[in-house]
């Protein structure tokens, strides 16, 4: 079905002009924001179509094309409207914009938590097989430049407006792209262990977990974000015992692959019961804090392959939802 797009236009104009005007978006109205979302709405459905199937031979992926695809991302941010960026300069010049219109200071956070989000998951599968192909370095270097840039929405929100900040952690959309950036971030740790300082890489983990951990005295879905990677880690057998009764992460059951990964598809009744081997009072997430647990899930082998990987971050993106 194809329509015609909104016009870039206040409804207090709709009658002032013939019905084929439309401001350009470098013009503020109250549409500009929806329009932009349908822009990219247009980059994340030919980005979604263009993704393999899970169990696809990645040997034959064609990634010219998603290069490609990732440019309409960069290409889509160059094109954004000042008052829509989020470099120092623009947002100062933008105040007056922002006084007129200040539905776009919420509006231009949610926009790049959800540009962000959906550039990395484009290139996630990427970053998982970086020793497969050293062109996939590219995709590494996006995807950790997109969660990154999700996590810093919170510090940008802290300079803009205070208020604005504690909204950060409340918003679906914000928690949902924010974890699985935080997702991406223990994931190129735990397989690219060369990728540059670990301990600094650790401290960015944890303080961007601490930031979901605070929001769980306000937000009952940060809470249960944390829990739904509580259940999905025991689903493919992470122990999660806090650091200092269990150094490392081992299997709890003899159904794993070589590589120490389970199965995906094994069902809920191959799995050890967790009762066998926690206290049947035992909750992990009041005896596990949030920087164990990530302790724990950085210390996964880094053997493991990419297709285990790809399941946990599926896995990860559909509980949350």
């Amino acid at each position: 079905m194809r329509v015609n797009y909104p016009r870039n236009l206040d409804d207090r104009d709709l009658d002032r002009y013939n019905p084929q005007y439309s401001r350009p978006l470098s013009q503020p109205t109250a549409m500009t924001y929806t329009l932009l979302r349908i822009q990219l709405a247009d980059i994340c459905r030919s980005a979604i179509d263009a993704l393999p199937p899970p169990f696809s031979d990645w040997g034959e992926v064609n990634y010219d094309r998603f290069i490609s695809l990732d440019q309409r991302f960069e290409a889509f941010i160059r094109s954004l409207p000042v008052f829509f960026r989020l470099d120092e300069a623009s947002r100062h010049q933008s105040r007056d914009v922002e006084h007129q219109y200040p539905q776009i200071i919420v509006q231009r956070y949610i926009l790049w938590s959800t540009l962000q989000g959906r550039r990395s998951k484009l290139n996630q599968p990427f970053l998982t097989r970086v020793s497969m192909n050293p062109r996939y370095q590219y995709s590494r270097k996006v995807c950790l430049q997109s969660a990154r840039c999700v996590i810093e929405l919170k510090a940008l929100m802290d300079h803009d407006m205070a208020s604005l900040a504690s909204a950060h952690v409340r918003l679906a959309t914000f928690l949902h792209n924010y974890f699985l950036a935080t997702a991406v971030l223990v994931m190129d740790l735990c397989l690219n262990k060369e990728g540059g300082s670990s301990e600094d890489r650790r401290q960015e983990i944890v303080d961007a977990c601490r930031v979901l951990q605070e929001a769980e005295a306000t937000s009952p879905m940060a809470s249960r974000f944390l829990k739904s990677l509580m259940d999905i880690l025991q689903k493919y057998q992470i122990q999660v015992l806090p650091a200092t009764t269990v150094p490392d992460v081992r299997p709890l059951s003899a159904n794993t692959g070589a590589s120490g990964v389970p199965d995906p598809n094994l069902s809920d009744r191959d799995l050890v019961n967790p009762n066998q081997i926690l206290p049947s009072t035992y909750d992990p997430l009041e005896n596990a804090n949030i920087d164990d647990l990530w302790q724990n899930f950085i210390n996964l082998d880094q053997n493991c392959s990419p297709g285990s990987w790809d399941h946990l971050f599926s896995a990860l993106d559909s509980r949350i939802v």
